[in-house]
């Protein structure tokens, strides 16, 4: 009995933290009344999915069929990356969005060797992504299929849910019912967000590390790579900052003071070493610390130093949650990490709704809600699979 009431909360928190990343796509697109609508059909839907169809899916689909239909459904998801990304940007559906254009061009003018935040957008914003962002989305850029940065992200986290769980075809079983009640993932797509990029190379490098660090006999490199590579990724956006401190207590309490305080400079100065350079060429240019800065001073007039208290509220609640039993292990680390960004996400929500006078998801930006979504996810699917043994 015991038992069944810890997978139904599971089961309840995973559907919430799936949930939390498209109400403001929902709202936007539908009103109130549809974001109602959403409430009730979309956890419904969830609920009998997990209870009734995905056990028969597993006992009646095998393995080998499962996984061409994963291959299928990468296939489908990239070709309908390109077609709803020219959709987008093909000023038939509204104005579309310059997030896809502020990476584009900072990651081709550093190519071409430039300063990469000289550049206004083409609907004349400055480029806001941080220099990690502009140089994790590069590769895409360089090859001009920039549309499957996503989707290359997204098949990421979801194979690397599958290798942590030890099934591939119990996550594929799971991914398809996520997609289809999730449209602020397809949204990202289609505008070239990097919302699920941000979000997933941060949970991969960070998860590499907890796993090295948890082995008894680790080689330099396999703490070294994914630590300057963690570093590099939280040069891309400001919330993601809160994961150190987070890393810091449960790299002490498996390893020492002297182990999380190496691994933590690497991380820090990894991160420092792609930021600081561009800050010191040009600090009144450097655009990424100024508009997110600016997001934050804009609300001083309700809550006076907002960014600060932000962030001491932030860094409070990361070392409240490590307290929790068994919080250096995977599902729970994830698990607090979702509710800091919880906390990030109705904290700003709140003061943009304040400051506009009226109710807004958000800070009134499509997609901050996968920054919850994919931590989250992670750690109640690990919680609720029956084939996940320990740290391997």
């Amino acid at each position: 009995m015991e038992q069944s009431r810890s997978t139904s909360k599971d089961l309840a928190l995973m559907i919430a933290f799936i949930l939390i990343a498209s109400l403001d796509s929902v709202y936007k697109y539908t009103g109130i009344a549809g974001l109602a609508g959403y409430f009730i059909l979309a956890p419904a839907f969830l609920y009998v999915y997990f209870r009734r169809i995905f056990p028969i899916l597993l006992e009646r689909v095998p393995v080998r069929q499962a996984s061409v239909a994963a291959c299928m459904l990468v296939l489908v998801l990239g070709i309908l990356a390109f077609y709803l990304y020219g959709l987008a940007n093909s000023g038939q559906i509204g104005p579309g969005s310059d997030g896809d254009d502020a990476i584009i061009i900072g990651a081709t003018e550093l190519l071409a060797g430039r300063f990469p935040f000289y550049p206004l957008t083409y609907l004349g914003n400055p480029i806001a992504p941080m220099p990690g962002a502009v140089l994790f989305a590069v590769p895409f850029v360089l090859a001009g299929i920039y549309p499957l940065q996503s989707v290359f992200w997204l098949t990421v986290f979801f194979v690397t849910i599958g290798l942590t769980t030890g099934s591939l075809q119990r996550t594929l079983f799971m991914a398809l019912p996520v997609l289809a009640v999730s449209p602020t993932i397809f949204q990202n797509i289609s505008s070239g967000a990097d919302h699920i990029a941000n979000s997933v190379y941060i949970l991969l490098f960070s998860l590499l590390l907890i796993r090295a660090v948890h082995k008894t006999k680790t080689r330099w490199w396999e703490y070294t790579i994914p630590a300057v590579l963690l570093g590099v990724g939280l040069s891309s956006r400001s919330n993601f900052a809160f994961i150190v401190p987070m890393l810091f207590i449960l790299f002490w309490r498996v390893k020492g003071i002297g182990a999380a305080s190496g691994i933590c400079s690497i991380i820090g100065i990894a991160g420092l070493s792609v930021t600081l350079p561009f800050w010191l060429y040009d600090p009144q240019g450097f655009t990424p610390l100024i508009v997110q800065t600016g997001k934050m001073q804009q609300f001083d007039g309700i809550v006076p130093h907002a960014g600060i208290v932000l962030t001491v509220v932030a860094i409070a609640l990361s070392l409240l949650l490590t307290r929790r039993r068994n919080s250096e292990l995977p599902a729970v680390f994830y698990q607090n990490l979702a509710f800091v960004q919880v906390f990030i996400l109705v904290f700003t929500s709140t003061l943009f709704s304040l400051w506009i006078g009226e109710f807004n998801l958000y800070f009134g930006h499509v997609g901050y809600g996968l920054f919850v979504m994919f931590f989250g996810l992670f750690a109640q699917w690990i919680r609720l699979s029956p084939t996940h043994m320990g740290i391997d």
